[in-house]
């Protein structure tokens, strides 16, 4: 990326100040392509994050609910009825939490950025070749076709969330003069953005069936070894 489309640090751009479409079309391609494939990238491991998820609640349901079965409702630290209620509410849990995460599509939407950032690349292309062209008249005519292209291809998904903007100036880092405290920022956002939430499931219902499964194995053993522990 030439340095004629940075900023300055004034708050105002240099193709601002000096009313210059030719390169902020250039600049603005050149962003929105990178952060559109960041969002692709965000779009995918938010995907794999949710299967993940979805398949481990799917498996604490599944432990759950066979606990009961293969040691008896009358070796249960508490009533069955208590019991039924804890596999009935994982059940909600799961159903209402895959159908969230179904209705979202991740995989539809990343492949609607992939493809709009390929577009979008291949207006930045045509755009680098167009600021060659010596006939003014030419080249201006050019540029407000490339401009019309690349208003069109902004329409054709909605837009990026910011913190794919965000994580895009990272790997432009000196360009965009981000310091190692702000890219640390910036990762740390993104992180409870996209992961946090299915980690924090993830760990809070697989402890939770752990500790179930610990209470139900164990309750016989401790009434043997403990007869006035219940």
């Amino acid at each position: 990326m030439n340095k004629e489309a940075s900023t300055t640090e004034s708050p105002i751009p240099n193709y601002v100040a000096d009313n210059d479409w030719e390169k902020e079309l250039n600049y603005k391609t050149w962003v929105t392509k990178a952060a559109r494939f960041q969002a692709n990238k965000r779009l995918l491991e938010t995907h794999k994050l949710s299967s993940i998820t979805i398949s481990v609640l799917s498996c604490c349901l599944i432990i759950a609910a066979s606990l009961p079965i293969y040691v008896g409702n009358a070796s249960l630290p508490f009533p069955s009825y208590w019991m039924n209620f804890l596999i009935t509410s994982i059940a909600v849990l799961v159903l209402v939490f895959t159908q969230i995460e179904s209705s979202s599509h991740y995989n539809l939407e990343a492949h609607k950025f992939h493809t709009n950032a390929l577009k979008i690349a291949n207006i930045y292309n045509e755009l680098r070749i167009a600021k060659h062209i010596e006939d003014d008249k030419e080249r201006f005519e050019a540029i407000i076709s490339l401009t019309r292209k690349y208003e069109a291809v902004l329409a054709e998904c909605e837009n990026h969330d910011p913190i794919d903007y965000a994580i895009s100036k990272t790997k432009k880092s000196e360009y965009f003069t981000l310091t190692e405290k702000e890219k640390k920022e910036i990762f740390k956002e993104y992180d409870w953005k996209v992961r946090k939430k299915y980690h924090i499931l993830i760990g809070a219902v697989t402890l939770f069936t752990l500790v179930l499964t610990a209470a139900v194995i164990l309750s016989p053993v401790i009434s043997e070894v403990m007869p006035d522990a219940n």
